[in-house]
Parts: C-alpha cells; sequence; structure tokens
C-alpha cells in the first residue's frame, strides 16, 4: 500500500477532488460548496457554529500515522474553534481523533478522542502546545498502531516534538482503513465566517514493503512505514521458518515513522521474506521472493563496503573442523577436556578467466571489511554460502610466460562470524542523492532597486528609488499613499512554466509602523493570454509592521496548469480608509525564484520515501 500524501496543487470546488497520491476524498457535514481546494489549499468554509466538516479517503490499512497542517486565520471569538486529524476511520460516525483546540484566548491544546456509532468521548487529557495568533499554522498528527493511539501538535515554525503528547491503550475501534481531517466552529462562537485552510497531508500505512535494487548482485530494500516515533523495531530475513536479524535492522527508539534497511546478504535460489516485529508485539511479514544470482556462479561479497566479485570455485576439497582441547594422562589413561565443535578452515581455489576478473576478485579479498568476506552460490549447492576471515591467499599461473591470463586464486579460509550487526550495509544513500543533485534554487528575476524604480506600477500611491533606507545598502522602492483606501504596488509581471515550483520573497519596512490592518504579498497566476487562473498570497502574512524594522512576506506555490505567467503585488490593506500619505512602505528587494534540481527531481515522487525506495546507481 503506498503512503497517501496531497499538496492540494489543484483547483476543485464542492468538494476536495483526488488527492496527490491519487486517492479520492469523500466530505460529510456542511454544504457541498463548503468544500473547495485552491491555492494550494483545502478548504472547509465554516459558515455556523456547531457544525462539523469532514474531508477523508481510503488508506488501505488500519493501522496508519496521518498527519496534516490546518491554518485557523482568526482569534476565535465567543467561543473556540477546533481541527481534527482522523485515523483509522471506518465513516464518520467511526474514527480516532487528534483534536487541536483553540480557545479564545489563544491557549492551543491536542487530545485524543474516538467516536464510535456516532458517539464522540474524549478518551485522554488535553494538553497545552501553544498560544495561537490569527493566521497561524498548526501541524497535528496521530499514530494508531494496534491498541495502541498516540497524538501531538505544535505550530509551524517550531521544531516537531520528539515524543507523543498523549497516548492512550484503547480497542474500540480496530478495522478503519480511512483517514483524514475535520474542522468545526465550537458552540458559542461569533466570528463571522472561518476559512479553514488546510495543506500537506499524509497518511502513512504501518506495513513492510521489500524493494530489490537492480545491481550486482541484488539487494534488498526492506521498508517499515507508519510505526511511531519512540517505537521499538525489529527487521528479520526469514528463510525456511528461520529469522536472522538484519543487519542494522532494529532500533529501540524509533525517530521517524519510516524505517529502511539494506539487505545485501541473502541467499539465493531460495524463498526469502522478511518480517518486522514493533514493540515486541505487533509482527509484519512480507511475502516470499526467490532472488536471482545472475550468471549462473557464485559470488565473493562484503557488504559493509559493496565490493563483489564473480567467481569460479574450482576446488574446495575439504573442511577442517577441531575442538579446544587438553589432554591429561591420569594414572595411564587419556583424560581429555574439550570445548565446543568448532568452525571450519579449508583451502578455496577460485579460477579467474581474465586479468579484469583477477583484479576484481583481489580487490574483494585484499580490501574487505575486517578481512571477513561472504560466499554466496546461485542455488542448488550445498555447504557453500558462508562467510569467511581471508588469512592468506596463493596465486598460481596457467602459463608461466603470463601469455594466458587466467589464474588460480588459493584462498586461505577461516570460517567466522559475519560483522557486527551494528555496521549498515552500503547502499546508494539519500545523501548521495542530495550530493548529485544540487540544492539551490534558480533565480527567476531580482529586484533591488539600485538605480531605478525597475518598471514598478502603484495604484493609490506613488513610487521613488530612494538610497535609503535600506537593508541591502544599496537602495530601495519608497511606497508614498495619494489617500484613503488600500495600496497595491507590483512588478511587471514575471513568466513562469506551469508545475514548476515559486518562491517569491520580499523584504519591507514602514518607518512609522503598520498596525491592526495587513501587509501581504500575492500573486495571481495568468494564463498566455492574460486570463487569471487562481490566486496565492503569504499564508502568514504580519499581524503587523513594527516601527523601522525589516519584515519579511513570501509564499511557495506550485504554477498551476496553464500558467504563463504571475503578476505579483504588495497589499497595504486599508479596508476602514485609515491610511494618510504619512504611512510609507519601503520595498528592500524582491526575489522570484524556482525550485531546484533536487526539487525537480522530487516532483518525480510523491514522498521521501519514494526516493529513498527508488533504484539508483552512482
Amino acid at each position: 500500500m503506498p503512503v497517501v500524501s496531497d499538496t492540494f496543487d489543484r483547483t476543485v470546488s464542492n468538494g476536495w477532488g483526488s488527492a496527490t497520491s491519487g486517492q479520492v476524498w469523500s466530505t460529510s457535514g456542511g454544504d457541498a460548496s463548503d468544500y473547495s481546494v485552491w491555492g494550494g489549499r483545502g478548504e472547509h468554509l465554516q459558515l455556523v457554529e456547531n457544525v462539523l466538516h469532514h474531508s477523508f479517503l481510503t488508506v488501505g490499512s488500519s493501522d496508519q500515522t496521518v498527519k496534516s497542517t490546518v491554518t485557523v486565520p482568526v482569534n476565535p471569538l465567543g467561543g473556540g474553534v477546533s481541527s481534527w486529524v482522523l485515523a483509522r476511520m471506518t465513516d464518520p460516525s467511526n474514527y480516532y481523533a487528534a483534536l487541536l483546540g483553540i480557545g479564545t484566548t489563544g491557549t492551543t491544546t491536542v487530545a485524543l478522542y474516538k467516536r464510535v456509532g456516532g458517539s464522540l468521548s474524549m478518551v485522554s487529557s488535553s494538553v497545552t502546545v501553544g498560544t495561537h495568533a490569527a493566521g497561524n499554522m498548526w501541524t497535528t498528527a496521530i499514530n494508531v498502531v494496534g491498541s495502541t493511539v498516540r497524538a501531538k501538535a505544535w505550530k509551524v515554525g517550531d521544531l516537531e516534538p520528539s515524543t507523543w503528547h498523549v497516548t492512550i491503550t484503547d480497542s474500540s475501534l480496530a478495522t478503519g482503513d480511512q483517514a483524514g481531517v475535520a474542522s468545526r466552529r465550537e458552540a458559542g462562537n461569533t466570528n463571522e465566517f472561518i476559512d479553514i485552510h488546510w495543506d500537506n497531508f499524509s497518511a502513512i500505512p504501518t506495513e513492510i514493503t521489500v524493494n530489490t535494487q537492480d545491481v550486482y548482485p541484488p539487494r534488498a530494500l526492506v521498508t517499515v512505514t507508519g510505526p511511531g516515533v519512540g517505537d521499538s523495531i525489529e527487521v528479520y530475513r526469514v528463510v525456511a521458518g528461520e529469522r536472522t536479524l538484519l543487519r542494522a535492522g532494529s532500533s529501540e527508539s524509533l525517530t521517524d515513522s519510516s524505517f529502511l534497511v539494506l539487505d545485501a546478504e541473502m541467499p539465493f535460489g531460495v524463498p526469502v521474506s522478511y518480517l518486522a516485529v514493533v514493540n515486541g508485539v505487533l509482527e509484519y511479514v512480507t511475502g516470499s521472493t526467490t532472488y536471482t544470482l545472475s550468471g549462473g556462479l557464485p559470488v565473493v561479497t562484503d557488504a559493509i563496503s559493496g565490493l563483489a566479485a564473480q567467481a569460479v570455485i574450482l576446488a574446495w576439497d575439504e573442511k577442517r573442523y577441531g575442538r579446544p582441547s587438553s589432554r591429561f594422562q591420569v594414572g595411564g589413561r587419556n583424560v581429555v577436556v574439550t570445548d565446543d565443535w568448532g568452525q571450519f578452515d579449508g583451502t578455496i581455489e577460485f579460477v579467474t578467466e581474465s586479468t579484469s576478473q583477477r583484479d576484481n576478485l583481489m580487490t574483494v579479498l585484499t580490501d574487505a571489511t575486517e578481512g571477513v568476506v561472504q560466499i554466496r552460490q546461485p542455488g542448488g549447492y550445498d555447504g557453500v554460502d558462508s562467510y569467511v576471515s581471508v588469512v592468506g591467499a596463493t596465486e598460481r599461473r596457467f602459463s608461466q610466460d603470463g601469455t594466458d591470463q587466467r589464474r588460480i586464486i588459493a584462498v586461505d579460509a577461516v570460517e567466522t562470524d559475519p560483522w557486527a550487526l551494528t555496521v549498515e550495509a552500503r547502499g546508494y544513500t539519500l545523501q548521495d542523492i542530495a550530493d548529485a543533485y544540487p540544492a539551490e534554487p534558480t533565480m527567476v528575476t531580482s529586484y533591488t532597486f539600485t538605480n531605478t524604480t525597475e518598471g514598478w506600477t502603484a495604484t493609490r500611491a506613488t513610487l521613488a528609488r530612494v538610497a535609503a533606507p535600506s537593508e541591502a545598502g544599496d537602495g530601495s522602492l519608497r511606497s508614498t499613499p495619494t489617500g484613503a483606501g488600500s495600496v497595491f504596488i507590483q512588478p511587471p509581471d514575471v513568466p513562469v512554466s506551469a508545475d514548476n515550483r515559486y518562491t517569491v520573497t520580499a523584504r519591507v519596512m514602514s518607518p512609522l509602523g503598520w498596525f491592526d490592518q495587513s501587509v501581504f504579498l500575492q500573486g495571481d497566476w495568468l494564463d498566455s493570454g492574460g486570463g487569471f487562473i487562481l490566486s496565492t498570497r503569504d499564508p502568514s502574512p504580519p499581524e503587523m509592521l513594527p516601527p523601522g524594522e525589516w519584515t519579511t512576506l513570501t509564499f511557495t506555490n506550485v504554477a498551476p496548469p496553464g500558467a504563463a505567467s504571475i503578476r505579483l503585488r504588495i497589499s497595504q490593506d486599508d479596508p476602514d480608509e485609515e491610511i494618510t500619505t504619512s504611512d510609507l512602505i519601503y520595498v528592500d528587494y524582491l526575489t522570484v525564484e524556482t525550485g531546484s534540481a533536487l526539487y525537480d527531481l522530487a516532483n518525480g515522487f510523491p514522498t521521501l520515501l519514494d526516493i529513498a525506495q527508488a533504484e539508483w546507481s552512482a
């Protein structure tokens, strides 16, 4: 089952349409027109109190980690506002919920609830997680594994808590495979209306999956998704009913809801499955796969460094075993004290057909981690698969003059245990990918007002380029209001490409300060004919501009289908028409950047986990 995710990069009316990962959203509560998607967010329009709006979709597993970000654009009046993240949901009458409650004083709490047969009850204590101000964004997460239910919440911009705020044990709901979000204006709320905005939704089913990496020899990337932060986990390889703990395959306390481990030591030609044990109790298992070793020849490998060499075993005549023992003669009799039967030693003769094959084998033998290699055969040969310590080797030629490239490499081998389990197998890591793909975005356009106003225009204001004030020291754009009413200042339209990600950033300052009203950054996406598609704005505009302090305005969004340009503007909102000519605004700079090579790569994968599970070659 895939990870369910939604970034809401679409426009939908009377519903939420289909998530980024393809699942169809269902809704319940209120009117159809209360649900929409635009501007990179899913909306619940709350027109009246005590109406619970649900949006939900199918995850496919009852064990889930569900997370989403909510923006509540107001300070609640008269009564609170609640946002809910739902898990193990069967329908709108049966689910667990992590409820984020915002009170009229701004106090924000998280608690666990369950709804069973339509009856809602609080099943945990309520924990204060911060103080809300209008426009703040909050992330709420709920984790359900077996009978354990946990929740936490935090303000966007703060670090995610490393532990869960509330945890309970409950077995009332065992089978729901849906997840979602909900919101409500609580009893007594007197706000005129509230647009609840949702973004960055994800639902990760708790399961174990295997991706075969197409390298020589094959490796298996085992992924366990959905356990909670703080859970313990053990991942085993299972062959003929026998469990073997994978290298780096355990953690006493997870720091992430996904656990990945590489198996570069599995046998070939026999059925192999993988088993994850969460918290010592819950077990998740894969189906069986028979891995094939291409070429039909044995392979000598070092899982830690990733070295591998194909070779023919010419002779392995014997394995010598022995016991540590001491012999004493007592009264004419031999008394022997022995220990356990030991591991074998012997001489293994490999034959290589070419100089390159010989060099490859010798590299593995000489550079092996701790001098240990693993020998595996393609299947059907008993007594070959083993770990040995290479204590010596003898090279023999087929011809004394060297014209024949064939060599016999006679290896003095001593059977030993594998490398320590804490030493991780070599694979292609996310860091390798990040190193190969630069993370820096590309500058589309930049306005710094070094010499001129650079083509900017204004509504109800006059513009001038001035040398000071300037945060960067190279000049700024001054906007002087000409009378009452909101002021709009804007640069020339900026060309864009549909489906590319853009970040717009501006630095502004008000010498006298700008209070009670808002200053925000907005962009209108336009088609090739200049037609309006949709708008995007700063999701968390400042509540005020402190006198004389430079403040950042910014938003990031993906250009919608059909977009050819974006029309930007900085708005100095004046709904009460109190603005005067002394309410100056200075713009130090505005930049438009697009994605990055790494982001463009990520566009092809719904989640970071999908990137990690993909096949990569150096």
